[in-house]
């Protein structure tokens, strides 16, 4: 099966022994409408994660992932997204797209109708370049984020502005991207919001999120599910960076 080169490369970072990558890909390509390259991220992986990412990396049609990186120890979302942003350099994919590996799909052809209306956005202001991060509606979040602002223009794509966007589903333009400092001293579940957020204001951008195009994260059930190792990393990661090997 000849898969068509994409625009799109999707990043996934995981750890330890979370059981959620083969369901995630699986689920968000059957739902995505659009062909994407893959690449995965994994910290001191269990065995069977290591064992079952590398499955998706051999899949025959392609259809699982393109790309694998994985680490002894946990450098965590920081250190994932810096070498996604490098890959992307590299190979000239023109979109950035973060999955985490617990989102699940919820409206069909989500991928293909957020870039249809970012490309919509653009050509109704007769802009130059991509000044906006995309998002959807995640449904299921504890705390979600509340909109500023409605996108008026154009009206028919049901956008509003949001101060800021978790890594969940994120759509990033790489023209937006090139010189971001990613904070790779923050905590491992921290500051990935709040610094996208002042990195796209200083480029005068903004963070857009469709309120029609939804995905799911399950976040009481997911974290009831969890294992004491898996939910001990989990609330650890609030605290503490990776700060590289010890010599």
């Amino acid at each position: 099966m000849n898969l068509p080169a994409s625009e799109v490369l999707a990043f996934t970072v995981s750890h330890g022994d979370r059981a959620y990558l083969a369901d995630c890909v699986a689920d968000m390509r059957a739902s995505s409408g659009y062909w994407f390259d893959w690449g995965v991220w994994l910290g001191a992986p269990s065995p069977q994660a290591e064992s079952v990412a590398k499955d998706l990396l051999a899949h025959p049609s392609r259809l699982g992932i393109q790309y694998l990186t994985v680490w002894d120890e946990n450098r965590g979302q920081h250190h994932a997204t810096a070498e996604a942003i490098a890959l992307a350099k590299e190979r000239g994919y023109r979109w950035l797209l973060r999955i985490d590996d617990d989102m699940r799909g919820k409206t069909k052809r989500w991928l293909k109708k957020m870039l249809e209306r970012a490309e919509h956005i653009k050509q109704t202001a007769k802009d130059e370049r991509y000044r906006f991060v995309f998002g959807p509606v995640i449904k299921g979040l504890r705390n979600p984020i509340e909109a500023f602002a409605v996108l008026d223009k154009p009206k028919d794509v049901h956008a509003v502005f949001v101060p800021v966007m978790g890594g969940g589903c994120r759509l990033h333009p790489m023209e937006l991207l090139e010189d971001y400092p990613v904070p790779l001293y923050e905590a491992l579940g921290r500051g990935d919001p709040d610094a996208l957020s002042a990195h796209v204001a200083s480029k005068e951008g903004a963070l857009v999120r469709f309120e029609d195009i939804r995905l799911v994260h399950r976040t009481d059930e997911l974290e009831k599910a969890e294992g004491p190792e898996l939910a001990h990393a989990r609330q650890m990661g609030w605290y503490w960076p990776y700060l590289g090997r010890a010599a």
